[in-house]
């Protein structure tokens, strides 16, 4: 329970880097609705300005009012309908109208399913298929990225443990500026997460690792390089200035690991990825299969051009 002094309540002040300046109550909200609908008429393009983020006129930012119960989706309703009745009526007000009832929707739909809206399998726990277009890709390729090793146990466990996670707001904190920024190994980086190494990209992209390292750059966040990447150390260091690691495995012969070592000192990477969990190969049982596929095929192929001698 949060308890608040009723003096401190009545001296809040405004956060000055705030997006929309907002004070709570029914008596402000009729404010904001005489506001946009009377004073300005901004309602009559709500449609091409709702996605706005930054300053008073970009939507109606009549949320706030109805999240703390100030204002209700039934008052909102008529008073756009005297307004289409006494100024106009256009696809801006019906789009008010339908996000309003969109609302009302899932606001209804997360009280009755709870948690279960945020989870890949949906309200209906359906296992969906992400699978993405198999003729676009050569089967081995295809395989190599979407398969794992023996019965794909841990690669099932993997994906299936992200349902587990959920994203908990952080209650009455300012929303002015959010800082999602954080520091790894002495780098800030404008986001908690970065591009973790991702073996052989220029199988399904003819730019791979140069446009995640691009991409990571942009992005103010890491890119990770694999051993098995498609460009070099070099390339990778000449155009990205970002912050990188590079995964290393740690090979039998020496002097390989300590080259690579020194390569990213001297490229100016960041950090290492040390791999621990690769003594053996890992048994892809998709790829054998597709090999036997394959060698049946081509000797089936060879035996047809026999018949046909």
């Amino acid at each position: 329970m949060l308890l608040l002094n009723i003096s401190s309540i009545l001296s809040v002040t405004t956060y000055q880097q705030t997006a929309f300046p907002f004070i709570g109550g029914s008596k402000s909200g009729k404010q904001r609705i005489d506001h946009y609908f009377w004073e300005t008429e901004k309602i009559s393009t709500y449609k091409h300005t709702r996605n706005g983020l930054i300053g008073e006129d970009y939507s109606s930012k009549l949320s706030a009012w109805l999240a703390n119960g100030s204002l209700s989706a039934r008052e909102i309703y008529w008073e756009i309908k005297s307004f289409e009745k006494e100024k106009k009526k256009n696809q801006s007000t019906y789009w008010l109208v339908f996000e309003l009832i969109w609302r009302d929707f899932f606001k209804y739909i997360s009280l009755k399913h709870g948690n279960k809206i945020f989870k890949i399998g949906g309200i209906l726990d359906k296992n969906y298929n992400w699978n993405t277009d198999k003729k676009k890709l050569p089967a081995p390729i295809f395989h190599y990225i979407d398969g794992g090793a023996d019965d794909e146990v841990t690669l099932r466990r993997n994906t299936s443990s992200f349902d587990d996670c959920d994203l908990i707001p952080n209650i009455l904190a300012s929303v002015g500026k959010p800082d999602l920024s954080t520091t790894i190994f002495g780098r800030k980086i404008d986001m908690p997460i970065f591009l973790s190494p991702t073996a052989m990209q220029r199988l399904y992209h003819p730019e791979g690792d140069k446009a995640s390292a691009r991409a990571a750059e942009k992005f103010g966040t890491f890119y990770s390089m694999s051993t098995m990447a498609n460009s070099s150390i070099e390339e990778i260091s000449n155009i990205s200035s970002g912050p990188k690691l590079f995964q290393l495995y740690v090979h039998k012969d020496k002097s390989i690991t300590d080259d690579l070592l020194d390569r990213c000192k001297r490229s100016g990477f960041d950090g290492m990825c040390l791999t621990v969990d690769t003594l053996v190969a890992g048994n892809r049982e998709k790829d054998h299969t597709l090999k036997k596929t394959i060698n049946s095929l081509e000797k089936a192929k060879d035996q047809k051009q026999i018949w046909r001698k």
